[in-house]
């Protein structure tokens, strides 16, 4: 029996005292261990946190709006948005945002040489993950409107069956001699 106040080295034998070392070794060892996962997590978690508001933020560059009927803000903070943010700044954003959905409209209907519906173009961009649509129901409204400009651009042109619209390219052929 070990005397109250002894030291383990003084009556324990050295297989003890030597186990206790290695424990006490392992605990420290696994104490740095702990604190750097700690780390670790800490700085995943920033990096998500980071990703997260550059998704936010690239969403609010979407093009994609919802029609004006399901978008009424009340007059002040209509007039409060556009007070905080400058008309240049405006319409850099939404020309960079429509330029970013016009390429990938673009390359959507270079893909199928048929004539595409809104559906078939919003499925190719997003399996191509070419442009990030924030709300999915208001995409066909954001592709139909810039495939619209495409038609003026004479880019494509717009087939219309009833309430069934369809896209097609023009090719280098069909396109007309520029002067």
């Amino acid at each position: 029996m070990i005397p109250m106040g002894a030291l383990p080295s003084e009556s324990a034998p050295s297989s003890v005292v030597a186990l206790t070392k290695l424990l006490r070794s392992e605990l420290g060892q696994l104490s740095e261990q702990d604190e750097t996962l700690r780390q670790l997590r800490r700085s995943f978690q920033l990096l998500l946190h980071e990703l997260q508001q550059l998704g936010r933020q690239a969403t609010k560059d979407l093009v994609a709006e919802p029609p004006r009927s399901a978008r009424r803000q009340p007059v002040k903070e209509v007039v409060n948005e556009i007070n905080r943010t400058t008309k240049t700044e405006l319409r850099g954003k939404a020309s960079i945002s429509s330029e970013r959905l016009r390429r990938a409209c673009r390359i959507a209907v270079m893909e199928t040489d048929e004539a595409a519906s809104t559906d078939d173009i919003r499925s190719r961009i997003l399996r191509r993950g070419s442009f990030p649509f924030t709300n999915l129901e208001y995409a066909a409204v954001a592709i139909a409107r810039t495939l619209d400009m495409m038609v003026e651009a004479g880019e494509v042109f717009s087939l219309e069956n009833g309430s069934d619209r369809r896209w097609k390219r023009i090719s280098s052929e069909e396109r007309p001699a520029t002067q």
